[in-house]
Formats: C-alpha cells, structure tokens, sequence
C-alpha cells in the first residue's frame, strides 16, 4: 500500500476531522502501517480530500459524502428540500462539485443582494443592511401590516434571523470554513438562506403594506371607541 493509500485510510477512519499537522500524521502512519513519510506534506498536499488550515490537514469532506464533479448527485437536495430558485441558481452547480463553502458563500452572497434590490437601500450591506432594512423602528420591508405587538415581534424575529445568518454564513472568521467542507453542513446552511428569500417572497409592496397597516390601525380605534 502506498503511502498516500494509507493516509486516505485514515481520513476514512475520521484522522483529518480536527486539524492534523504533517508530524501528527507521521506518528498515526508509523502506528497504524509502520510506516513514516519524509515527505508527508508533498503527499498530504496531493490528497484532493484534504485541505492545509492555520492548524493543520483538515478534511474538505466526509469519505462517502461527496459526489464525483460534474456529475449529479444521486438525490437532488435542491428538488427534494424544494431550494428558493434564486439560491439553485447561484449554488446548486458549485454544491454538487464539492465545493461546499463556495456554495454556502454564494448563497447567502445573493440574500444579501435580494434585500437591497427589495429595499433599494444599496449604500448599506450585511448586517447593517439587515438591521435598518427590517428593524422595528421604521422598516423599509415589512413581513406584515407592523401594528399588533405579534406583529411587530415577528418582524424584530425576522431582522435577527436574517442578521445573523449573514453574520455566521457570509461573514465568517477570515481562517474558518462556513460549512467546513461538510455537504450535510452545507445542505442546512442552503435551505435555511431558502427559508429566508422565500420569506422575501411574502412581502407585499411597500404601499400595500401601508394601505393594510392603515386600515388595520382603523379597525383597532373603531373597536376601541365602540
């Protein structure tokens, strides 16, 4: 067995789920074959299963998850989770040649933009955007007529969803992965930016949330008063 076949052994085993330096890999060859490598990062680097981090090898993803490039998987997630069209557009090919964080990049890359070609607030970006677009006070998109306390709560839910999802997905630590090359990861992350454009989907014209927001505000005083 060469020693290249050898360390796809370990990563089939789970050796590269953590960060795994070049000297770290040596000692499970040397324990596991018998074997050291002098040049085990030349052969580490050759791995197409594996990536080179701040800390060490690292898995791209998980023996038995990817499907071969080019090629389409064997379930179509897009088709079965139902994936916002938008989100296929810009995702779907990337997800199904393995490269996982792109997609989940990309993804949320589009969110983003959906929300300032909805608000027409294109000086904001990221989390401000989200805050101001959607927050409580005075949103320029609103998910309902914004005048009940439910209402209001819901909108407040929706502006911190969409927030942190940019936080977590978009904006990543320079030295971290989003989806960690993880497919299962990058499904979820996928359908939840899905969730989130379909609720964009929901909103009515800003007019038409006024006009309701107006006739709703009537109801409530002509309830109170009688």
């Amino acid at each position: 067995m060469t020693v290249k076949a050898e360390v796809s052994e370990l990563w089939k085993q789970g050796a590269f789920e953590k960060e795994a330096s070049a000297s770290t890999v040596n000692t499970l060859l040397r324990d596991q074959f018998g074997t050291t490598c002098a040049n085990i990062s030349v052969i580490l680097k050759s791995c197409e299963f594996l990536r080179k981090d701040a800390g060490g090898w690292i898995q791209r993803y998980r023996h038995g998850t990817r499907t071969t490039p080019g090629t389409a998987a064997t379930t179509d997630y897009f088709a079965s989770l139902d994936i916002h069209p938008e989100i296929t557009k810009v995702s779907k090919k990337l997800f199904d040649d393995g490269e996982y964080d792109d997609a989940v990049f990309k993804a949320y890359k589009r969110l983003n933009n959906i929300v300032k070609e909805k608000s027409g607030r294109n000086e904001l970006d990221g989390q401000e955007l989200m805050q101001k677009v959607f927050g409580t006070d005075s949103p320029t998109l609103k998910f309902n007529a914004h005048v009940t306390e439910a209402e209001r709560n819901y909108q407040r839910g929706m502006m911190f969803l969409h927030s942190g999802a940019i936080a977590v997905a978009r904006n990543p630590p320079a030295h971290e992965d989003t989806s960690g090359g993880d497919p299962v990861r990058a499904r979820e992350l996928l359908a939840f930016a899905s969730f989130l454009c379909k609720r964009l989907d929901e909103i009515s014209a800003p007019t038409q949330v006024s006009n309701a927001a107006t006739a709703q505000k009537k109801n409530l005083n002509t309830s109170a008063s009688s």
